[in-house]
């Protein structure tokens, strides 16, 4: 379809997953696309939507954004929606969270399992919040626990290969407050579960204000080379802290090819046009 062509051309002309190291410069190739269709989902986005462009008096903004999470928990994605992360572990005994790679509970706060609280490790940066960004390479970090899959080109198998899945979501920033400088540590809003004032969490070069006007997201602007690791971020990020506002319209499904070992070369639409 024209969508499934449009999602396919902007995943594989962002740069390439890997900047460094062996696998530097390989690309992803997209094996297929899923549509993803939850009616209740669909009424519980519309619904926070329409509530934060009523309080605004004025439409919010509203992208499509990636997401990446772990591959195991899909089907619980795509059932009940992306959820904030919780304060407590994933426990290996639980029979709903355990068993699947997970660092924080799937689970309301009354499993017997499920009960050792969760603590910074590198992790959720700016809070227990849904992280989207614009670009794929950015999502592909969080994607964990690839399964190996057929890969078919023309109804042929081609390659036994570890198939990736991304979703692509709608997401309702609505109002975002804008982050732009660096954490004045890096476990500064870590344990916030909600969008707030992050006021002296953020260092002398933070410019934005915290405005008496509700917010609802936090747009998080990459700083690219001026980037400092654990304070700050190299691309955008986008956090929102009630899960009605992302829907999941899409999984993308991709593994990677190498051009030396295929004998290909990647598609480059300015090559095109010289």
């Amino acid at each position: 379809s024209a969508k499934a062509e449009e999602i396919i051309e902007q995943f594989m002309n962002f740069p390439p997953m890997f900047d460094k190291g062996p696998q530097k410069g390989i690309f992803p190739w997209v094996c297929k696309i899923r549509q993803i269709h939850n009616p209740v989902l669909s009424e519980a986005y519309e619904r926070r939507k329409a509530y934060q462009d009523s309080k605004h008096g004025t439409p919010g903004v509203e992208l499509e954004l990636y997401h990446g999470t772990n591959c195991n928990i899909l089907d619980h994605v795509y059932q009940h929606g992306l959820k904030v992360p919780s304060d407590i572990k994933a426990s290996d005994k639980c029979p709903v969270s355990g068993g699947k790679g997970l660092t924080t509970s799937l689970c309301n706060n009354d499993c017997e399992f499920c009960t050792e609280r969760h603590e910074w490790d590198r992790c959720h940066m700016f809070g227990l919040g849904i992280y989207l960004a614009d670009i794929p390479s950015k999502s592909h970090r969080y994607v964990s626990h690839p399964k190996v899959e057929k890969v078919y080109k023309d109804k042929k198998v081609i390659e036994d290969s570890k198939v990736y899945k991304m979703i692509r979501c709608r997401a309702a920033l609505g109002n975002p407050f804008l982050i732009e400088g660096y954490l004045a540590n890096q476990d500064s809003l870590h344990d916030f579960f909600v969008c707030k004032d992050p006021g002296n969490k953020i260092g002398q070069q933070y410019d934005a204000h915290w405005t008496k006007e509700d917010h609802d997201s936090y747009f998080v602007k990459g700083l690219g080379a001026e980037c400092v690791e654990g304070v700050s971020v190299k691309a955008n990020e986008y956090i929102v802290f009630v899960p009605w506002q992302v829907l999941p319209l899409y999984e993308i499904s991709y593994c990677f090819y190498d051009p030396v070992r295929h004998g290909k070369k990647r598609h480059n639409k300015e090559e095109d046009s010289d």
